[in-house]
């Protein structure tokens, strides 16, 4: 419209010529006004300039946040009123250019299990080793705790007392120590790319769990086939390809990144939940969403980096097409085998301790201290 309007402003003169002063001069301060009014709207009714799609996503509400969120996430999670405390956090937030991020919630006094029941987000991996180890090789890097509005998080380990703590309302905390937590944990990844959508931040994001050790420069994972939306990590199993345990977005995405988060989070809750209400159910909902289970099998048995393009139910008249970057594990989500010879020969930049495997995590970590990636080359053993 503003175009339209300096389009109409250059035919003053002739409006002058032909309407009389009096008349010409009100018509085009009226046009004036127009131009000034339109190029001062508030910009974030604007769609980004960035990509013409995004001027098909839902209208955003007075709250902040898309009019689905409180659906999707509950009515107590969804509407961002942040307190002094989270505006601080959020503050923060603005100068980083790279945040780890965590999910972690645990009961009060940690979560006593039965014997041979499993856990999932307590007290059983050491993730300051997480955020230390990804301070140590990314020089400048922020970290992140997401969780809820109850859990304590201990800042005492190393590191700590520099991790940045982002709270959530409305998760179910019922779930914790069960696999319904996946879900949750999904919610809250949602609620964390709103909030950096919603507050203005610029940084890239790298959602990653609490059993992982840092061991190099993951700028490959943004710099590399740049032009995605959201990126995960996926292996050549079946019939779970996709892996939550690493997940990223690119600064000047996160709308569109919420907009397939939002997109696999509806289909669990609606299709799959009944099914698929466990420990793998993330990864399930992600698949589902992205491509058949073979074809995600295929890009990590190729080893190679590669963009699927994923358009959600009711979005492909508008030309919806959505970027999902799948990055096969082998150096950015490894599950630690072998030596440390090993790690070199790949260049391995993520290492995931998972299952029975964290108390290794100290070895890599105290290692990379000790005498940095050379040291945790030399390594007899990673477990």
């Amino acid at each position: 419209r503003p175009a339209l309007a300096s389009q109409k402003m250059a035919r003053c003169p002739d409006l002058r010529a032909r309407s009389g002063a009096a008349v010409a001069a009100l018509t085009c301060a009226c046009l004036m006004l127009a131009v000034v009014s339109a190029q001062e709207a508030p910009r974030r009714h604007e769609a980004p300039s960035w990509h013409p799609r995004h001027a098909t996503l839902q209208p955003r509400s007075h709250t902040g946040v898309n009019t689905g969120d409180a659906t999707l996430l509950g009515p107590d999670m969804a509407p961002e009123e942040l307190d002094t405390e989270q505006r601080g956090q959020s503050d923060r937030a603005k100068g980083c250019d790279l945040i780890f991020a965590s999910f972690f919630v645990t009961k009060q006094g940690g979560f006593a299990r039965k014997k041979g029941e499993r856990c999932n987000g307590c007290h059983e991996a050491p993730m300051f080793i997480t955020f230390d180890s990804a301070r140590l090789t990314n020089p400048g890097a922020c970290t992140a705790v997401i969780t809820d509005t109850e859990t304590k998080v201990d800042t005492s380990k190393p590191g700590m007392d520099k991790v940045m703590i982002h709270r959530f309302r409305g998760m179910d905390r019922t779930k914790i120590g069960t696999g319904g937590l996946m879900v949750e944990r999904m919610k809250v990844y949602n609620a964390f790319i709103k909030r950096a959508r919603d507050q203005g931040w610029g940084a890239k994001l790298i959602m990653v769990d609490t059993d992982i050790v840092i061991l190099g420069s993951v700028e490959e994972l943004f710099v590399q086939d740049p032009d995605f939306d959201y990126g995960l990590s996926v292996r050549a199993s079946t019939p779970y390809p996709v892996q939550g345990g690493v997940q990223y977005v690119r600064p000047g995405r996160y709308l569109a990144a919420a907009q397939f988060s939002d997109y696999v989070l509806r289909k669990w809750l609606e299709e799959l939940g009944d099914k698929e209400g466990g420990f793998t159910g993330d990864q399930r909902a992600y698949q589902q969403a992205v491509a058949p289970v073979k074809a995600i099998v295929a890009v990590a048995l190729k080893g190679k980096t590669s963009t699927m393009q994923v358009t959600p139910p009711g979005d492909a008249k508008a030309g919806v097409a959505l970027k999902v970057k799948l990055t096969p594990p082998d150096r950015f989500n490894f599950v630690p085998t072998g030596t440390g010879a090993t790690l070199k020969k790949a260049d391995i930049r993520i290492l995931h301790y998972k299952g029975g495997r964290k108390e290794g995590m100290f070895l890599a970590y105290n290692a990379l201290k000790k005498g940095g990636i050379k040291a945790v080359y030399e390594l007899k053993n990673l477990n």
